[in-house]
């Protein structure tokens, strides 16, 4: 089975850099990830800054069991110890298992991720996710084929439901998808075109707009940044 894959983000104060070794912040986050990647079930870290807005940190989780991704001892110990490095607004923490592929595979075919949040009603048929779900996906892939296409795309249904004021019912479904970009210029350009304006434009004018911390953005994972490097 594939794992459950976790996505938490976390706003900075933006006068903290973490991950600079000389930063007062530096020992406290080496501690905070290490809690998470101590926890029973843990298969694989891996972090990020979000390429638009730095100030974003973005762990990647995959655990064992739905068990192990619930247990609240190892999350709620990381908030704790990030108290201090962040802003007072909450930790995002999103899970789902993705597929075709999983989030560890995209992640690993190209250097840029696009992470994509789409956003409707609670109050959707399941006629209407399904209709949603199958236009993006053919959006999504449709440069696959392309020699400066995406190199790889996965998505799945986000498990819990997103608060959302524009919502009727004040919930949102949330679908997600995972894209493997070879950089940021080549997805930019992409965007650009007619052809995806005239696919994706109609698509986002049925979604609810973006919520804090979910929306889309970019990140460039790394083995430097991982679960292995920890162990080192």
């Amino acid at each position: 089975m594939a794992p459950i894959t976790e996505f938490i983000s976390i706003e900075l104060d933006p006068s903290i850099d973490p991950e600079d070794p000389m930063s007062p912040g530096s020992m406290i986050w080496k501690q905070a990830i290490g809690e998470l990647a101590s926890q029973p079930g843990c298969l694989g870290l891996q972090w990020a800054r979000r390429v638009e807005s730095p100030e974003w940190l973005v762990v990647k989780i995959d655990w064992n069991t739905w068990e192990d991704y619930a247990a609240l001892d190892g999350h709620k110990h990381f908030e704790e110890l990030m108290a201090p490095l962040s802003t007072n607004k909450p930790v995002i923490s999103d899970a789902a298992i993705y597929g075709p592929f999983t989030a560890s595979e995209v992640l690993s075919a190209a250097p840029t991720i696009e992470i994509l949040t789409l956003l409707m009603p609670s109050s959707w048929s399941s006629e209407q996710t399904a209709a949603l779900e199958l236009a993006a996906v053919k959006v999504s892939t449709s440069t696959l084929s392309r020699p400066n296409g995406v190199k790889a795309v996965t998505h799945a249904w986000l498990t819990s439901e997103v608060d959302h004021p524009d919502s009727p019912t004040g919930k949102a479904k949330a679908l997600r998808f995972l894209l493997a970009w070879p950089s940021l210029t080549i997805h930019h350009e992409v965007m650009a075109t007619d052809e995806f304006k005239k696919n994706m434009g109609p698509i986002k004018a049925k979604c609810l707009p973006p919520v804090y911390g979910r929306g889309m953005f970019h990140a460039e994972f790394s083995t430097a940044n991982s679960l292995s490097s920890l162990k080192r």
